[in-house]
């Protein structure tokens, strides 16, 4: 569970430990030194990975300066400079060596190492919903605690008391993690999600327009499973149920690979007009079921 965080002069006091996105990284000066955060698959091509920075050993100057820029980035909205902040009772190398292991994890379905990309801001936060308490302490293990910055506010998560599961199983949440890079397009196209807490919850009904749509429809397309759950959004969350685009859904499923028909080139047949009578109609039959004794 987050909680709210004020972020204030002590900061980096509670969180020594910072992790930098590698969009970033041109922007540190040497005596940062960052440490790549880098899956074992990648060898030596650790160019676009994440790094670790213990803040204990910047110079006094560039750790305010650190200070100003974060609480500047957070004050405007911005997204920050710093990923996640840590703290850990065990060394900066043993720190290290946990991120790396488990930056790298490996894909059921055809049994390649992926990056785990656990770092990102809009990311984390809808992990301990993905993982569960035994995962989050898979996930953390010597991280006491951290702190996020998303949408202009920071919150903590602490690590609780749940036992690291030797046999913690990632493979039973695969699809979800998958699906998150999905979710985060959506939640961007978004005009109402404001905070963490609310990003979280958008998440949750995201990821269901999502799997329904996978399960229900048989999209699998990235940009499709965006713009169905987008329309979820905008028009009416059962949108999939009206008769008009059950009759485009039922043409999508009988069409042949050499039709190239896929749901954004089938659904942009529908204007503005349609989106709202279908809307006003499955409202109406909602609002019919309601009112019958």
């Amino acid at each position: 569970m987050s909680q709210p965080l004020k972020f204030e002069h002590r900061f980096l006091e509670r969180f020594p430990y910072v992790i930098v996105d590698a969009a970033y990284r041109d922007e540190m000066p040497d005596s940062w030194a960052a440490r790549p955060i880098a899956p074992a698959f990648l060898g030596r091509d650790t160019a676009r990975c994440p790094v670790l920075i213990d803040t204990n050993v910047l110079p006094l100057a560039e750790r305010s300066s650190l200070m100003d820029r974060i609480e500047a980035e957070t004050r405007a909205g911005q997204e920050c400079l710093v990923s996640l902040a840590l703290a850990a009772s065990i060394t900066e190398a043993g720190l290290l060596n946990h991120l790396q292991n488990r930056i790298q994890v490996i894909d059921p379905q055809d049994g390649q190492p992926r990056q785990f990309r656990y770092f990102d801001p809009g990311t984390f936060i809808q992990l301990p919903d993905i993982l569960g308490a035994a995962g989050m302490a898979w996930l953390l293990g010597p991280i006491q605690t951290l702190a996020v910055p998303w949408l202009g506010e920071w919150c903590c998560y602490d690590r609780h008391d749940a036992p690291i599961a030797a046999d913690f199983d990632l493979r039973a949440h695969w699809e979800r993690l998958q699906t998150t890079s999905v979710v985060n397009r959506v939640l961007i196209g978004l005009p109402d999600v404001g905070s963490q807490r609310a990003w979280c919850h958008a998440a949750l009904q995201t990821r269901q327009h999502i799997e329904r749509a996978r399960a229900q429809h048989k999209l699998e397309a990235r940009d499709d499973l965006v713009l169905f759950a987008l329309h979820a959004w905008q028009w009416h969350p059962e949108f999939d149920r009206h008769p008009t685009v059950r009759r485009l859904l039922a043409e999508l499923a009988d069409a042949m690979p050499d039709d190239e028909l896929d749901y954004r080139e089938l659904t942009s047949r529908l204007d503005e007009v349609d989106w709202a009578r279908i809307a006003q109609e499955l409202n109406a039959a909602t609002n019919d079921q309601g009112s019958k004794p």
